[in-house]
């Protein structure tokens, strides 16, 4: 409800998804524009099936990974493979801490990145909506 009064105030909408535009347009009845991340696709390949599953969203409460680490300890076995940081880290860790099947590893450079996703089983992100008024 605070998203749709908030949204009459807007001249436009941008989201970063054909799928949040749809919903956005569904339960609240708002047109947006998609405008998507840049991001280099070519630079994440599939090299291989391990069994992990990733996550590599920004270890901030709006991302709420917490909730990814919460379903994982839930399922011992499946493992989890956490490849970020940020304000949250210290408390996912302590989450994590007695879970062997999930690994809190930190921010990784790049080529680690790549392979990393390139060999995991699916990533797994929790789609956090935004909105811009322009």
């Amino acid at each position: 409800m605070i998203y749709k009064q908030t949204l009459h105030k807007m001249n436009g909408i941008v989201t970063n998804a054909k799928n949040i535009q749809q919903r956005l347009n569904k339960f609240v009845g708002f047109d947006s524009t998609v405008i998507y991340p840049p991001i280099d696709t070519k630079r994440f390949q599939w090299i291989n099936q391990e069994n992990y599953y990733l996550s590599f969203a920004r270890l901030d409460h709006l991302k709420r990974v917490d909730l990814i680490v919460e379903a994982f300890q839930k399922m011992p076995e499946k493992n989890l493979v956490v490849i970020s940081g940020g304000p949250e880290e210290k408390k996912l860790r302590a989450m994590a801490q007695n879970y062997p099947n999930i690994q809190i590893l930190g921010w990784q450079s790049n080529e680690q990145m790549a392979q990393w996703v390139g060999n995991c089983i699916a990533t797994i992100k929790n789609y956090s909506c935004f909105f811009i008024c322009f």
